[in-house]
């Protein structure tokens, strides 16, 4: 009862006057001391009667609303603020002390401006009577924290203004949670007018590259009826360039719809996109999955670039390996991720492709100066690239291993 109540003082105070009333007065009726001849207990109704009338004024015995409602307020997460209308602290509450790192018997009559000078804005809203809310930073315990402050007047019995009070809420969290509501809003937006420009690429730039590769092909043919080989060479590569660039454009409609896979778990979207690889390219996949449970709690961004990761490293082996197995291998836990694409095509050297990376810089003058030397190898390097950039974003690692004539491994690890 004592360390619950609100009144453990006040109770404490009336039970000591009483027990030093009651107390010698028992030891006189009962006779527990029988040298006590005569009732003593009078002489303590004098301390008695000063221990009550502590407990009376100082602590407010009979005064039980006002104490319940300073121990509310004692006790609240929101910061007090009590001001008269000079603008001088009336008093604050435990909360409030800590937003400001001051104690209330400290600031006590002192101007506003004074006890608050670290924070200029609530300053000017304590000064401004007009103002009724506002925003501000303050550094509580080594961290900077956001409040919100509400400002309402404190009206007498004729209803004339005597003062105002501001209650300081911290919203740090909740600002941030509506950071990240607008930021996933943000995303599906641009999730939406990505599948939108995908639509668009797909009905009016991929029928116009469909339909110059009929039409190239188609002249090729007649052409060839005709005998006439003189143009031959060059019609060949107008085709082949006008099936890699549909091909291409049909591989980035598809990467770019990746909000279609937003809503689902990693291992379901990487077994469509497998057996989508495997429907295009007829090689065969493996794909081996442990720890499928942590893709529960998986956010979205990790997800969709982990999906991007393997795509990429899956395209560049029907591009460049002339590989006729894969296997894909998904490690996932607590402690980290582990994903590994392994390929039995042709390789290439590694260390070659690390020492090229060293020229990126140059050859990205060469084109800013309109020497485009861009070839197949620079398209898997740019792919690479990518990769990387991928891992990075999402605090990852990707290494990249190979021996020509046995095989490529792509390696992504990333801690949890």
């Amino acid at each position: 009862f004592f360390k619950r109540t609100v009144f453990r003082k006040q109770a404490l105070s009336l039970l000591f006057g009483l027990i030093l009333i009651l107390l010698p007065n028992m030891v006189y009726v009962l006779g527990i001391i029988p040298s006590y001849q005569f009732d003593i207990t009078p002489f303590f109704f004098g301390p008695a009667g000063i221990i009550t009338a502590w407990g009376i004024f100082r602590y407010r015995l009979f005064d039980a609303v006002p104490i319940a409602w300073a121990a509310v307020v004692r006790n609240m997460d929101s910061g007090l603020l009590v001001l008269d209308m000079q603008d001088r602290v009336l008093d604050i509450n435990p909360a409030f002390e800590k937003i400001i790192n001051r104690k209330a018997n400290e600031i006590t009559a002192k101007q506003v401006s004074q006890v608050c000078a670290d924070i200029p804005l609530l300053v000017d809203a304590c000064i401004d009577k007009s103002i009724e809310k506002v925003e501000f930073f303050a550094n509580v315990a080594d961290t900077t924290r956001l409040y919100e402050a509400s400002f309402s007047q404190i009206h007498g019995k004729k209803g004339e203004a005597i003062g105002r009070t501001v209650i300081a809420n911290d919203i740090t969290e909740k600002t941030q949670q509506q950071r990240d509501l607008l930021e996933q809003q943000w995303k599906l937006a641009v999730g939406e007018e990505r599948e939108r420009m995908a639509r668009d690429l797909h009905d009016n730039l991929g029928q116009i590259m469909g339909f110059i590769n009929m039409q190239a092909q188609g002249i090729r043919q007649e052409l060839k009826n005709e005998g006439i080989d003189t143009v031959s060479d060059s019609i060949d590569k107008l085709v082949d360039v006008t099936q890699s660039a549909h091909s291409d454009l049909r591989e980035y409609i598809r990467s770019i719809r990746n909000q279609a896979t937003a809503g689902i778990d990693l291992v379901t979207a990487l077994n469509m996109s497998i057996r989508h690889f495997k429907e295009q390219t007829g090689l065969n996949v493996k794909l081996d999955v442990t720890g499928v449970d942590a893709c529960d709690d998986m956010k979205p961004n990790l997800r969709i670039n982990i999906l991007s990761i393997v795509k990429e490293a899956l395209n560049n082996i029907t591009k460049h390996a002339e590989a006729r197995n894969v296997r894909v291998v998904l490690r996932l836990s607590a402690e980290k991720i582990y994903a590994l694409i392994e390929d039995d095509g042709k390789g290439f050297d590694a260390a070659v492709i690390s020492s090229e990376n060293s020229k990126n810089s140059k050859n990205k003058e060469d084109r800013e100066n309109g020497e485009d030397k861009e070839n197949g190898e620079d398209k898997t390097k740019f792919g690479l690239d990518i990769m990387r950039e991928r891992a990075a974003e999402i605090g990852g690692k990707l290494s990249i291993d190979s021996i020509p004539g046995t095989g490529t491994w792509v390696i992504l690890q990333i801690p949890a």
